[in-house]
């Protein structure tokens, strides 16, 4: 899909406005996920996505903390130990992360690009967790 489709593809409509991601990416076939201004400070963002099943896209969903702790007990009980080096690695760039406070560091840092190539060597590593869970 095109940058231009799949921003189509994740603007929804609240309140009478039009909402639009401030960047959109298909992750693989299934899944598509967007990030979008928050409604808390200048510097919060709303996660939302959309999974294909059975060759339609679902609805706009925002993702619920029960469906992150069902796929990490999955992930547990099939691969343990790197389960929890994952979890590790995943607390400490939730310690690192600072916010973003200007415009022009959210152009730089909301890129696929710099999102994926930034952790490339730890998707390698955790890969073989995508066949456990969702």
């Amino acid at each position: 899909m095109s940058e231009e489709q799949l921003q189509a593809k994740m603007t929804f409509r609240k309140g009478g406005r039009e909402i639009q991601p401030l960047f959109v990416a298909q992750i693989n076939d299934r899944f598509i996920l967007a990030v979008y201004q928050g409604a808390i400070s200048e510097h919060d963002i709303l996660i939302k996505y959309r999974q294909k099943t059975n060759a339609r896209w679902s609805k706009i969903r925002t993702p619920k903390h029960i469906h992150w702790a069902v796929d990490i007990l999955i992930k547990m009980h099939a691969e343990r130990e790197q389960t929890k080096r994952f979890l590790n690695f995943l607390i400490g760039i939730w310690n690192e992360t600072m916010p973003i406070r200007s415009e022009k560091e959210k152009q730089g840092s909301l890129t696929i690009e710099n999102l994926l190539g930034s952790c490339a060597a730890e998707i390698a590593e955790y890969q073989e967790l995508e066949k456990r869970g969702e």
